[in-house]
């Protein structure tokens, strides 16, 4: 979505098309972008339209990227290369391998962290609540 007005985006909605196969992408396309121009805000009123959302970042390093994965993005697309000193302009911005293994990390552990374990006290928790739950406190 990169460039696209929102008009172009709710006119893309009204489409005979199978939107179950689609992901809006949330991008600004401006190479390298600063942070103030991330424009998150857009990201969620495009997830409040079509559930399937993703980002494409063009700010340099993996904050953009983390940043979407904890606001719903499915889909992350970053620039990628081997070497920063390479020629071409987005290879100044673009991630190394380390930095992708970072947003792949953060990607695994935030999945985790959001497995519904209900609202009870978890079992990992049963030590602590039979034990030492109110231990000091009581009369």
């Amino acid at each position: 979505m990169g460039a696209c007005k929102w008009e172009e985006f709710n006119n893309i909605l009204k489409l005979d098309i199978d939107l179950n196969k689609v992901f809006f992408m949330h991008c600004v396309s401006s190479y390298p972008l600063i942070d103030e121009n991330v424009n998150f805000p857009k990201l969620l009123e495009i997830k409040k339209k079509h559930s399937q959302t993703g980002y494409s970042g063009h700010l340099q390093g993996v904050d953009d990227a983390i940043a979407a994965i904890s606001f719903g993005a499915m889909i992350v697309e970053k620039h990628f290369t081997i070497d920063n000193d390479l020629p071409g302009r987005d290879n100044k911005f673009a991630l190394l391998p380390k930095d992708m293994k970072i947003i792949s990390d953060y990607r695994d552990n935030f999945l985790k962290m959001n497995i519904d374990k209900g609202l009870d006290v978890q079992e990992c928790e049963m030590d602590i609540y039979n034990n030492y739950r109110g231990r000091w406190s009581k009369n």
